[in-house]
């Protein structure tokens, strides 16, 4: 099998639009590449979001349904080391309301890169963890708001009217109609006038100055959803933008690839602001950080802990003849006889723990991957690769070839999941 990173491609900037501005910077076209992508649960998302922050074009990226509780919406900054992030959880209120049963849900956040850290700024969310919006502030100081959503599915129940009027409300009270806004993410309907949920948002939207930009989507396939085991697809990831910087689109794609373990594909728009200047550098920040290391004592055997401090205590030497000493004694000699005990001690555990518990990299969001499911990727990716080249067939050889792969990767980092949790785990 070849070794070959084919699997999505994002065109440099396809002139969609025609009422697109264009603008040069000592020569070089400058845009902003903002992505949108329903990771259907953070480690879903992972393989194809750490491809996707490889792309220098992107610059900033919109993420749904991460999943993550909010002890663990730090782990949307070790993503990539170019880039930082902030998120908000939409299990707050479960989780606060007692033991939660049942798989994650929800959540949205952002990831931007480092070099745009100084004109990025938290502005609002939402109570549900449905909507998120920071400002990006252009050259003239004025504040673009992005506002990244995930609104419910839809149902015949009044409940979903009631849910989504929620996010629409929160939208109104965040976004006037003289802002420049950016709203894009999982809206879960498709923009046709016969559908409830894009009547509700076409009618807010609409007294906001804010329009759909479906219309300048030029994918060879406009399905944001694909749940192959369901047979279902369809076109429910959008961005909506206002008015007045609508010429400044310059298109908008969808990445359809062989490593996306999400049922949704990520939908991606090229703004090309004038008053934007790009710095892709990484000034202020160093080239590589230090490894952080983190101590994985729920994954370690606590009785070999004991043993190992047992034995690395024994060996410190306890000055026993102050004991002795009066309570208002001030040697100076004893208080360096106190430090060294205590550097001692600490000294000791710390041996006991480096050789019994298990640490991993806090930038190592998947402990359990190897060498084997690098291959599965590759393989689901170039098999994905030819099967768009050749058109997106939906029978014959290739297409059963390329959903067998993409099974294949998909189950080999569930198997790779169970096994570390099984090998490391504590018996109860």
């Amino acid at each position: 099998m070849q070794n070959c990173e084919i699997g999505f491609s994002i065109p440099a900037i396809a002139m969609a639009n025609p009422d697109a501005q264009t603008f040069t910077n000592c020569g070089q076209s400058v845009a902003l590449q903002v992505l949108s992508y329903n990771m259907h649960g953070f480690y879903n998302g992972l393989p194809l979001l750490k491809e996707l922050c490889n792309d220098g074009n992107i610059s900033l990226i919109a993420v749904q349904e991460h999943w993550l509780s909010c002890d663990k919406l730090h782990l949307l900054n070790t993503v990539h080391e170019d880039y930082v992030g902030f998120g908000i959880s939409g299990m707050k209120d479960k989780l606060s309301s007692g033991i939660y049963r049942g798989r994650p849900f929800g959540g949205v956040g952002f990831i931007w890169r480092k070099s745009l850290a100084d004109r990025i700024s938290v502005l609002s969310s939402d109570a549900d963890g449905r909507c998120l919006i920071i400002g990006l502030r252009l050259d003239n100081d004025t504040c673009v708001k992005m506002v990244n959503v995930y609104f419910p599915c839809y149902s015949s129940k009044l409940d979903y009217k009631v849910e989504l009027g929620h996010c629409l409300g929160f939208i109104e009270d965040s976004v006037s109609i003289h802002d420049k806004a950016v709203i894009m993410g999982d809206m879960n309907f498709e923009c046709q006038d016969n559908n409830a949920g894009y009547v509700m948002c076409n009618t807010v939207f609409s007294n906001l100055n804010i329009s759909c930009c479906d219309n300048l989507c030029q994918a060879a396939e406009l399905k944001t959803y694909c749940n192959d085991a369901l047979g279902c697809s369809s076109f429910i990831d959008h961005f909506f933008v206002s008015d007045s910087i609508k010429t400044c689109v310059a298109s908008v794609s969808i990445i359809d690839s062989g490593c996306n373990l999400s049922d949704h594909r990520p939908i991606v728009a090229s703004f090309m602001f004038t008053d934007l200047h790009m710095d892709n550098g990484h000034k202020n920040f160093p080239s590589k950080a230090p490894t952080l290391y983190s101590w994985r004592w729920d994954k370690s055997d606590l009785n070999y802990y004991y043993d190992c401090s047992r034995a690395s205590l024994g060996d410190v030497t306890v000055p026993s003849h102050l004991v002795s000493c009066v309570s208002s004694c001030c040697g100076q000699d004893h208080s360096v006889l106190i430090n060294h005990y205590y550097g001692s001690i600490v000294d000791a555990l710390q041996r006991a723990a480096d050789a019994a518990v298990i640490r991993i990299p806090v930038s190592s969001l998947k402990p359990y991957w190897n060498e084997h499911l690098d291959q599965l990727k590759r393989d689901s990716m170039f098999w994905h690769s030819l099967w768009q080249s050749a058109g997106r067939p939906h029978s014959g050889t290739l297409f059963h070839i390329q959903r067998s792969c993409k099974a294949k990767f998909k189950n080999g980092v569930r198997a790779a999941y169970v096994n570390y949790e099984s090998r490391y785990g504590r018996a109860t």
